[in-house]
């Protein structure tokens, strides 16, 4: 799966609560408070993205026009992430990561719940 679609799928899975569905309890790997609060703003902002790009990648009607829409989306989140100071790698790494850890996902949605 290209790094697009997994942007578009992991966040929807996040978002639609399927996260504690797949979590598994693998142990709170070492992220610091503040990297997890980077993170939240930033995945908050993604989320948004996708509220944009899903109708336009159901919409369109062909293969290509749907790489487009996938295209213009990937480059708007890979902005929106790293503007909010972090690197699409370490992003992706921590979307992974909270996707199969309880106590992760929880710390995330903490500072979720604590942003403005």
């Amino acid at each position: 799966m290209s790094i697009r679609a997994r942007f578009l799928a992991a966040v929807v899975a996040v978002f639609l609560g399927a996260a504690p569905a797949l979590a598994q309890v693998t142990g709170d790997p070492a992220y610091s408070d503040d990297e997890l609060k980077t993170f939240a703003v930033a995945i908050v902002k993604v989320q948004r993205l996708n509220h944009v790009y899903l109708p336009k990648l159901d919409a369109a009607g062909t293969p290509e026009e749907q790489e487009k829409v996938l295209q213009s989306a990937s480059a708007e989140m890979t902005r929106v992430v790293e503007d909010n100071g972090m690197s699409v790698h370490r992003f992706t790494q921590i979307l992974d990561d909270l996707l199969v850890d309880t106590s992760l996902a929880e710390r995330v949605r903490a500072h979720i719940r604590q942003s403005p």
